[in-house]
């Protein structure tokens, strides 16, 4: 979005009590006197390089006709017993520049719709009300406004948007070859943006209101399947402990995301099973209190995006024993380095550092992790249900789809994944995993060719968790 003043400069004004500095704004807005030129194209040349154009006929309007725009400045002086020198004037001008631009920063429906969800993002920014990752996400799917060729809906002003027009757009990503989970993300933020500003009376109707996303919008996971989870637990079985192999025994143990795993700090890993007051498992855990986010800056450490966020989880089977050999390599590695700075190590001290950290105490970058990951699964040749190179997110779908597909509690599932609805966990962590179909149908042709047979087995109430 570009700013609505065009520039802003100091200039020294004379006054009575002595000199004093001056902001000067300058902005552009629609000329009233405006006339459109009335030559033709081929008319208003003067000169064809060097040579008189035959075709020149003057220009008929009258000077302050001919620009479309005018330019218009806005002056504040400053207190001179306040601001005396060049920079506290710089440092004054640029306060009053935030704020007059601020004050053209509410969005108006006679805007593009690119300009309007830029607004939108804005002033979301300044209340504080969304984290710099989800604005930075935003902003990358702001991009797709543009997409579509003449079907695009970044260039048409808020008020005139139509639902035929979102459902032309949406259908012309899903033909550009955007899959459908970014299609979804772009029908989503526009259906938000579409939402505030009915509520704000800025349209009298949002433009998608009851408009559902294309059929196509949420795409199939890639999780590992059984023979694809036996291959990467030999592999891991055999690799040196280290950052990335770590990490994916977070994700297939615990499904854990990238920025909960590179936030995790061993004072929130508890291999002993002592008692947490906010836990009531008693055996080793993890808990989740903070997470990683990206944004313009690079990362930073957030809170979780809902309570369900913030979690204790128990450390089951042979994650435990790898925790444990990694901690001590750890342990070892930051005392000997402590001992180099003449520093006494403790445990304390130690419970602050990341688990896939450094040993300086600064954390892992979830990019680079993302990257080394990738590198590893090239390696592997891993690829998942959807036939797709596993990336370190299809971890946690693995996750998902083994507990769900194994019998557990899709609730108890929901829970150590931090989802906020359980639903969340059907619809977008569970993939299909042909095996256990397999042996889903073994188990209900067996039940019903012994009902054939006159051999009616019990019917288990507890398995299926209903009463009726």
């Amino acid at each position: 979005m570009k700013n609505y003043y065009t520039s802003a400069h100091l200039i020294k004004v004379k006054r009575k009590g002595g000199d004093a500095w001056q902001g000067v704004l300058r902005h552009q807005q629609p000329n009233p006197n405006y006339v459109p030129d009335p030559r033709e194209p081929m008319q208003q040349r003067k000169n064809l390089g060097r040579k008189p154009n035959p075709n020149y006929v003057p220009d008929p309007r009258e000077p302050s006709q001919r620009n479309k725009h005018i330019t218009k400045d806005v002056r504040k002086t400053f207190p001179p017993d306040l601001v005396k020198t060049k920079t506290q004037a710089n440092a004054a001008l640029t306060a009053w520049h935030a704020q007059k631009e601020q004050e053209h920063a509410t969005p108006d429906a006679s805007m593009c719709v690119s300009d309007y969800v830029e607004q939108y993002i804005a002033s979301r920014e300044r209340m504080g009300t969304i984290t710099p990752s989800t604005s930075r996400d935003y902003r990358g799917v702001s991009r797709y406004l543009k997409y579509g060729g003449d079907r695009a809906i970044a260039h048409i002003a808020l008020r005139d948007l139509t639902p035929r027009d979102v459902e032309l757009w949406e259908g012309a990503l899903l033909a550009k070859g955007l899959s459908g989970t970014t299609t979804l993300k772009a029908h989503r933020l526009i259906k938000l943006v579409c939402r505030y500003a009915f509520e704000i009376g800025d349209v009298p109707v949002t433009p998608v209101r009851g408009f559902k996303a294309p059929s196509l919008s949420v795409g199939k996971p890639n999780a590992l399947d059984a023979e694809g989870r036996k291959k990467l637990m030999i592999e891991l079985a055999q690799m040196e402990p280290e950052p990335v192999t770590i990490a994916a025994y977070l994700a297939l143990y615990l499904g854990l995301r990238r920025g909960e795993i590179c936030a995790l700090t061993w004072g929130n890993v508890d291999l002993e099973g002592v008692h947490w007051q906010d836990a009531n498992e008693q055996g080793a855990k993890i808990r989740i209190s903070q997470a990683f986010g990206m944004a313009k800056g690079g990362q930073y450490l957030k809170e979780p995006k809902t309570a369900s966020g913030r979690r204790v989880v128990s450390i089951t089977g042979g994650l435990r024993d790898v925790l444990e050999e990694y901690r001590k390599r750890k342990w070892a590695q930051w005392c000997d380095a402590m001992q180099r700075l003449e520093i006494v190590p403790t445990r304390a001290a130690f419970d602050q550092l990341f688990v896939i950290g450094h040993l300086d105490g600064t954390p892992y970058n979830i990019d680079l992790l993302s990257h080394h990951w990738i590198e590893l699964a090239k390696r592997l040749k891993l690829k998942g249900t959807e036939g797709k190179r596993v990336t370190l997110h299809d971890l946690r779908h693995t996750f998902a789809t083994s507990a769900v597909t194994r019998g557990g509690d899709v609730a108890s599932v929901s829970a150590n994944l931090g989802h906020a609805q359980v639903s969340t966990t059907l619809n977008m962590y569970t993939s299909r995993d042909t095996a256990a179909q397999r042996e889903t149908n073994a188990l209900v042709a067996s039940d019903l060719d012994n009902a054939q047979a006159g051999k009616v087995l019990p019917f288990n109430r507890q398995a299926t968790g209903t009463e009726g």
